[in-house]
């Protein structure tokens, strides 16, 4: 079998679509970094090749991409004997399997077996299929991190590789006669054998009966041992009773555990009075530790209004200062101010001048323009009477989205126009002793009254004061709020409704008659270009023209003659341009001053709420004081700790002298004499009980003993074992000959099979010179490598190094598919997930040789994270992307 193509999706960490396609027929690498899905695609190749479509439980679920529920699919396109098939499976939703080849299609089942019985392999009666059901293909496909383990072909693989060696050497094992020798005597000795070499059957009956011989005469020799024992230790326990109760040793213990427990009798008084003194120490602490936060509270009272006190009189001057700053400062602002008045003043002159000029230019400019726009409306007038009556439904309602989207932005200008306005207005703050008004704009708050525009202050019979608010910006925010109201207000009038809601019904309606206009307009457009607007854009134009007329200045009796216009106007602007700076420098002088004026206002604010702040918290302390004191004076305080610490210190000489007292009386010796008395009484008991025991437990035995006769069954015991000794006897010298019979016909077959496995090793052995020069493999009878001899010496394949073992894996596998590719039947594959990690540069560079080697006979597929390492092999290569997961 050769794989052509791989196509994965959906399938572990292999989400998006991964194919490989045109897969040569020798070698080919395919790299990747790690956990990009090199082994997940090895995975994807066995599933759908050996895994059944339908399987479910957790294998199927491992399918899956963690944490997504979708259906892994997977596309294998391979040849088998020149015969090309396509492969499609979906497992775990809508599970299905579909194979296709030599003309025919297979499905679900059909599509199993027939993938079954063309590759040769068994799945698993149910459940997932592990690497001894994938026949051949468990073989030659090696998973990562399995390269250095042994190489045990499975029982299809044996099978596979026994044929390609019998049509190859024949009958090498003396015909039919020898394997039936070998085989009887194999089977006399495995009645007598394990394979191990342990008896088993009539041996090993034989001789458990002769251990049972041995182990019942023993039995019985012990329990007549053990009689005899017995009566001896009767007498003995008998005679350590005795002395126990001659001598009165439990009465003599018990006797001192009195005196012991009558001393820790005093002992207990003596901590009893000790608890006492301490209990009392105790408590005359705490009223000591009470009487001391009283008076600590007392002082800290007493240094918080002092504090007070002190920062009340440093707040006092600081508000003084304040007040002086503010009133420079805000004399300075209103000089200041009078200048920029005089400075506005002049240039609102001049710029009105320059307006009225301009205006009398753009007027002469608009009437021109006017009369053009005119001649060319009347004559699209004549072709808009076909579509007049299409939009004259759509006309009578003048709303339009953009008009309602304005009018909701509008009403939001107007209110952030007001709040800008109201934020740069002048504040005028009046102490006078007089009746006084207030007209024009102003508004009052907390602070007296704010300037937004022109205002007058009248005072009763002094006069009256005109203001006009001077901030940076506000004559500009003044008109900002004037043109928001202006424009809102014509928004509404225009559309002639009430509420916004009324408007978007409107607008339903009107889109629904210009639908229909739009269709009728077409016509138009030959006279009236759609893009210059059509005719309505010519109305429009006209409008404003007329709009804009009206709202330009009538020329006056003394105004320049039309030709002058440009020039006088450009000699106005140059009049306007030089007032500007002197005004400019007034008002950033003014400015400036406002900053500082409004900073002197905050921090004498400050400064006041400070100063309040304080006082109150000092009237608060002193209120605080004076209760405490009214209560209880600082004197008797002071009287109370001094008494309660006299009291402390008598209490504490009482505790100590407590403690002295119980120590002299060693506590912890007479606790210790105490505990052992009375574990010397309980030992005594309980060595005079267990004796009792013990002797009437020994006496019962042997009165049970003197019962069975022990003398007379080890006679008839030693008799029958005499009689199992020449029975087992026989049955050995008949084991030992088969066994040495066996031997002699083995040897003679491994002698034959050394030429039976010779077509493999024609194939094996050249590979191995190359990394180990004398060696020879060492192959089982199931074609399994055991390791390597060398001058003589074999040695285990497990006792090799890891990475010597990772290239003896890897060549065997080689040669396998060599001599099967050489057979004549359909080459296989080999595959290696991330093979030949553990050689060293030049055995690195051997192994490349070896691999390109074989691939000339078969294909071989490398996944690899190091694809460079293999770019002096010249094979194509095949990368999985780390952008798009796509193979490539």
């Amino acid at each position: 079998m050769q794989l052509r193509r791989i196509r994965v999706s959906n399938f572990r960490k292999l989400i998006d679509p991964v194919e490989i396609a045109e897969l040569p027929p020798g070698l080919a690498i395919i790299g990747g970094a790690n956990e990009e899905g090199k082994s997940t695609l090895l995975e994807a190749i066995r599933a759908v090749l050996f895994e059944k479509h339908g399987l479910t439980g957790e294998a199927a679920r491992a399918m899956q991409p963690l944490g997504a529920a979708v259906a892994p699919e997977l596309e294998l396109d391979f040849t088998v004997d020149g015969t090309e098939y396509h492969l499609w499976k979906r497992f775990v939703s809508n599970a299905a399997a579909k194979l296709r080849g030599a003309g025919r299609i297979w499905e679900n089942d059909a599509a199993e077996d027939k993938l079954e019985g063309l590759l040769g392999f068994a799945r698993p009666g149910r459940g997932p299929s592990k690497i001894e059901h994938h026949g051949l293909w468990g073989l030659l496909w090696v998973s990562q991190g399995a390269a250095f383990e042994e190489v045990r072909p499975n029982a299809t693989a044996r099978e596979s590789l026994a044929g390609v060696l019998n049509s190859e050497v024949g009958e090498v094992l003396g015909g039919d006669v020898g394997p039936r020798l070998l085989d009887h005597f194999g089977r006399q000795r495995d009645r007598f054998w394990t394979k191990a070499g342990r008896p088993r059957g009539e041996l090993k009956d034989a001789q458990a009966g002769l251990e049972r011989a041995y182990e019942a005469r023993q039995i019985a020799e012990n329990k007549l041992a053990k009689e005899t024992g017995n009566r001896n230790r009767v007498a003995q326990v008998e005679g350590d009773l005795a002395r126990m109760r001659e001598e009165g040793v439990v009465a003599d213990l018990e006797r001192r555990l009195h005196e012991a427990e009558a001393r820790q009798h005093e002992l207990a008084e003596r901590k009893r009075a000790v608890d006492a003194a301490e209990q009392q120490e105790k408590l005359v602490r705490t009223e000591r530790e009470q009487a001391q936060s009283r008076w600590q509270s007392r002082k800290e009272l007493r240094d918080a209004l002092a504090e007070l006190e002190r920062q009340e009189a440093e707040s006092s001057e600081a508000v003084a200062a304040r007040e002086e700053e503010s009133q420079r400062a805000l004399a300075e602002r209103d000089r200041l101010n009078k200048w920029l008045v005089e400075a506005d003043e002049g240039m609102e002159r001049l710029r009105g001048r320059e307006r009225h000029l301009e205006g009398l230019h753009r007027r002469q400019t608009a009437q021109n323009e006017r009369n053009r726009v005119a001649d060319t409306l009347d004559k699209a007038t004549i072709a808009e009477a076909a579509v007049r009556e299409a939009r004259k439904a759509a006309s009578a309602l003048p709303v339009t989205e953009i008009i309602v989207q304005r009018l909701r932005r509008q009403q939001q200008g107007v209110a952030e126009a007001d709040a800008r306005l109201q934020g740069a207005a002048s504040q005028l703050r009046l102490d006078v002793n007089v009746a006084h008004k207030v007209t024009g704009e102003a508004q009052t708050d907390h602070a007296g009254y704010r300037i937004t525009g022109a205002a007058e202050v009248s005072l009763e019979g002094v006069g009256r004061i005109e203001l006009q608010a001077g901030g940076a910006n506000l004559p500009e925010q003044r008109e900002q709020a004037r043109r928001a109201r202006s424009e809102r207000d014509a928004a509404i009038a225009e559309l002639g409704v009430t509420t916004l809601v009324e408007a978007e019904e409107q607008l339903d309606r009107k889109q629904a008659y210009e639908k229909e206009a739009d269709n009728q307009a077409k016509r138009l457009d030959a006279l009236a270009p759609e893009e210059e607007g059509g005719s309505t854009g010519l109305r429009d134009r006209l409008d404003k023209l007329d709009a804009e007329l009206e709202s330009l200045p009538a020329p006056a009796v003394d105004d320049p003659i039309r030709d002058d216009l440009a020039v006088v106007c450009e000699t106005a602007r140059k009049e306007r341009e030089a007032a500007e700076a002197p005004r400019n420098q007034a008002r950033k002088s003014f400015d400036s001053q406002q900053l500082i004026a409004q900073d002197a206002e905050t921090q004498l604010t400050r400064a006041r709420t400070r100063w309040e702040g304080l006082q109150h918290n000092r009237q608060h302390q002193q209120r605080q004081l004076e209760e405490a004191r009214a209560a209880v004076d600082d004197n008797s305080i002071a009287h109370a700790l001094h008494d309660m610490e006299r009291q402390e210190e008598t209490a504490a000489a009482a505790a100590r002298a407590a403690r002295d007292a119980l120590q002299r009386e060693d506590p912890d010796d007479i606790e210790l004499r105490v505990t052992n008395a009375r574990a010397a009484v309980a030992k005594a008991k309980e060595r005079e009980d267990a004796l009792e025991r013990e002797a009437d437990g020994l006496r019962r035995v042997l009165r049970e003993m003197g019962a069975e006769g022990l003398s007379e069954q080890l006679a008839d015991i030693k008799r029958e074992e005499e009689a199992v000794e020449r029975q087992a006897a026989a049955v050995e010298r008949e084991a030992a000959a088969v066994w040495r019979a066996a031997e002699v016909l083995e040897e003679a077959a491994r002698e034959a099979r050394q030429a039976y496995l010779t077509p493999l090793n024609r194939h094996l052995v050249p590979y191995l010179r190359y990394l180990f020069p004398d060696a020879e493999p060492v192959l089982s009878d199931t074609l399994e490598v055991q390791g390597l001899e060398r001058a003589g010496q074999e040695e285990a394949f497990t006792q090799l190094s890891i990475g010597a073992r990772e290239q003896v894996a890897i060549l065997t596998r080689l040669a396998f598919a060599d001599l099967l590719a050489e057979s004549g039947g359909d080459a296989p594959t080999v595959i290696l997930d991330d093979a030949l990690v553990y050689a060293d540069q030049e055995r690195f560079e051997t192994m490349k040789h070896l691999l390109n080697r074989s691939a000339s006979k078969h294909q071989v597929l490398m996944l690899t994270c190091r694809p460079m390492d293999y770019l002096s092999m010249g094979a194509p290569e095949f990368r999985i992307g780390p952008s798009d997961g796509e193979i490539t």
